[in-house]
Formats: C-alpha cells, structure tokens, sequence
C-alpha cells in the first residue's frame, strides 16, 4: 500500500504503509516455523488441515474468478487482458478480499492450536530452585 502526497512544488511523495494483515500471517508462519520441532500429532493435524482447507478455497476462488472473467462481454474481457490470469487472483477484485479474510482466519486458529499446545507441553511450567 503507497500513500501519495503532492507537496506545494508539485512533487508527489510516495510513503509505503504495511498491510499489516500480511504482516500477522508472517509473524504466524515465523512461530510455526519456530514450533515445528514441539509439534504433536493432534498440533500436526490441525495445522495440515486447515492449511489444506485453505488451499481448496483458494482454488475454487481462483476458479470462480476466472469463470467471472470468461463470462465479461468483450469490450471489457479486452480491457482486462493481462491483469486477470487463470492460475492467480487479482488483488483489485473482491476474491483476492475474500482470499485475505479466509487466510487470516486459518492463521487465527493456527495461533489459537500454538497456543494451546505450549500449554500442552507445559512450556510455562514453575521451577523452583533452591540456594
């Protein structure tokens, strides 16, 4: 995402803002990476799961999208020529919106199973210590 501002000379400032959606996917694939070595069996299911669900969605949006696209008039399918390709979404249309929402939901949960198997595993567990 770029903001733009024109300043009193006429030069336009172009300042980068972070999508901060994909920046929580990023942190939620970093601690799965970091986990993958603690991972149980019910931790390794749940993870496959969701990721496979979200790989269906995104498929069949991709699909419906492309369905969207074969079905313009020609006019406008000639005018979007190039910007809408079989195998991707467009990030300018609503699939790639709807894309964005399943994905974060699939990372939601996935933190809310690293969560849970840290308590599984007793990652906060009490030491004492004696001197």
């Amino acid at each position: 995402w770029f903001n733009e501002k024109v300043d009193r000379t006429g030069s336009i400032t172009r300042t980068y803002i972070e999508d901060t959606r994909l920046k929580f996917i990023e942190c939620i694939k970093t601690a799965m990476m970091v986990m993958q070595c603690d991972y149980d069996k019910e931790a390794q299911e749940f993870i496959n799961q969701c990721l496979e669900e979200l790989e269906g969605e995104k498929k069949a949006l991709i699909q419906s999208q492309w369905y969207w696209f074969q079905s313009l008039p020609p006019n406008p399918k000639a005018e979007a020529q190039g910007s809408i390709i079989e195998t991707a979404l467009n990030k300018e249309l609503g699939w790639y919106v709807k894309y964005m929402e399943l994905e974060i939901e699939c990372y939601r949960a996935i933190a809310t199973e690293l969560n849970d198997l840290t308590k599984r595993l007793d990652f906060y567990q009490t030491e004492e210590f004696e001197a």
